[in-house]
């Protein structure tokens, strides 16, 4: 694993920083890297182009409405 190091970060930013990891219940190391990798997964142009994807491997296919699997549910009691 590579080692990054940030210099000149300001008070500000670092205690937000120590703040966000303790209500996350990690270390501020950990949350940067959570940051950090959640900032690379996919840019906007991939997750459109994944969300294209997916609308094309599920067009035409019914899916049924959440109240409507209830109501059946219901009904065979």
């Amino acid at each position: 694993m590579a080692d990054f190091l940030i210099r000149d970060l300001s008070e500000d930013v670092m205690g937000r920083l120590r703040a966000r990891a303790a209500t996350n219940g990690r270390s501020v190391q950990a949350e940067i890297q959570e940051i950090l990798t959640r900032s690379v997964k996919m840019t906007r142009e991939e997750t459109f182009a994944r969300w294209d994807e997916l609308r094309e491997r599920f067009a035409g296919r019914k899916f049924m409405d959440a109240a409507e699997l209830i109501r059946e549910d219901r009904d065979n009691r």
